[in-house]
């Protein structure tokens, strides 16, 4: 048991660490008390809330938030989902945390998924508003990142004719190449299959997401309603929406959704 009270951390911080403990059922120290981790965890979610934005904001959270959440229970099952909040506290508006991975290697099958629960938020705004906004900018960079790596370092390439990763440097393609160590028309076709594996994830993403929609509207609208929800009450907010999401076989690597 740990004593929040002696915390020297940002309230934010705090939080994070009591809906960890919330989710796995552990009891937190107030100086001389002992509170249950549920009362702890709503107490802070409560004056965390007084903090923040509009409805209007609050509600595009909500769907971005659940359109990652939802897509990585149906194409990444292996994954757990912890905490998702919405509660916006100074520049972060939410996030979905995930438990560390049970996979350590990773197919390409495996990363073109996870780039489509990457795209997954602003798709989610797309659908819901008709319209993208600045929150996904981060999330950009990250699918660019990682198709970046599925071409240069891990060799996921289509062609034939791209440089091996052992010859390459890591980073991002503007500090990656040169005129002296990389042709212009080398450079064209990296650029070309980075944008191919962004497409593809992207398609898989707005399939998944048509398919699931429902989960999507149910799951925010439950985010909205409360502003924090563990990974279990999430799971049960999705299958109770759309519920054959409970029969995904959580167990098989080779786990492919069929549309």
């Amino acid at each position: 048991m740990f004593d929040i009270s002696d915390f020297t951390v940002t309230k934010f911080e705090a939080f994070k660490k009591v809906a960890k403990h919330f989710a796995v059922g552990k009891l937190l120290k107030f100086g001389e008390k002992s509170l249950k981790a549920s009362d702890c965890f709503n107490k802070m979610a409560r004056e965390l809330s007084k903090e923040n934005a509009p409805y209007t904001e609050q509600e595009k959270t909500a769907y971005h938030e659940a359109g990652h959440a939802v897509t990585g229970f149906a194409l990444i099952p292996y994954e757990d989902i912890q905490v998702i909040n919405i509660i916006k506290y100074g520049d972060i508006s939410g996030y979905v945390d995930y438990i560390d991975a049970q996979k350590i290697s990773k197919s390409r099958e495996d990363l073109i998924k996870e780039i489509a629960v990457l795209y997954a938020g602003m798709l989610s705004e797309e659908i819901q508003f008709k319209k993208t906004f600045e929150g996904g900018s981060s999330d950009m960079e990250m699918i660019r990142e990682l198709a970046n790596h599925m071409v240069v370092d891990a060799n996921m390439s289509s062609s034939r004719f791209l440089p091996n990763k052992h010859n390459l440097n890591s980073g991002w393609l503007s500090t990656l190449f040169t005129s002296e160590t990389m042709s212009p028309e080398t450079m064209n076709k990296i650029d070309a299959e980075v944008q191919n594996i962004i497409t593809e994830a992207r398609e898989l993403s707005y399939k998944t997401l048509e398919r699931y929609w429902n989960a999507v509207d149910a799951l925010a609208t439950e985010l909205i309603d409360r502003g924090v929800l563990t990974g279990e009450e999430a799971y049960q907010c999705v299958i109770s929406a759309c519920p054959d999401l409970r029969n995904l076989d959580t167990g098989n690597d080779q786990y492919l959704l069929k549309f």
